[in-house]
């Protein structure tokens, strides 16, 4: 593995080691906060720009109104789904 995504690894063990026992109320609030801050317009248009010039494929516009939806979506799905 790259430097890099050891690093990201190591990272997101030491997150998960931080909230591995928090109870559903506190996962749900986490889920929610993290969907509502990817959903706000200035980080829906950098994931959108990142993904239009990354893989130089698709409409930046279009993917900028994608990925909205599909935050919203994915916080229907999560909303109330049993994780702990």
């Amino acid at each position: 593995m790259s430097e890099e995504i050891e690093g990201l690894v190591r990272r997101a063990r030491a997150a998960q080691e931080k909230i591995e026992f928090w109870s559903q109320e506190r996962v749900d609030e986490m889920v929610a906060a993290v969907g509502w801050e990817v959903y706000q317009l200035e980080h829906a248009k950098a994931c959108a720009r990142l993904a239009a010039d990354e893989t130089e494929m698709g409409v930046y516009e279009d993917k900028l109104g994608k990925h909205q939806k599909k935050t919203l979506g994915t916080l229907r799905d999560l909303c109330e789904l049993k994780t702990v």
